[in-house]
């Protein structure tokens, strides 16, 4: 008796909702995903952090605490 893959055989019948969802989680669960958020949060943090006083009057800032 042979083994089988069955998240292979079950991708055959996917229908095209399903598809998106399952290529989604796919793609989060990557090292690129990961490394793509991180880069995202440490930008978003130094914007936040050393942008001059003067921009945050004028709303240049993402989130003013």
């Amino acid at each position: 008796m042979a083994i089988r893959n069955t998240n292979h055989i079950y991708r055959k019948f996917l229908k095209k909702s399903e598809r998106f969802p399952a290529l989604s989680t796919k793609i989060v669960g990557t090292i690129w995903f990961f490394f793509g958020i991180f880069f995202w949060t440490v930008c978003w943090l130094g914007w936040n952090m050393l942008t001059p006083a003067e921009w945050s009057e004028r709303n240049l800032v993402f989130h003013s605490a």
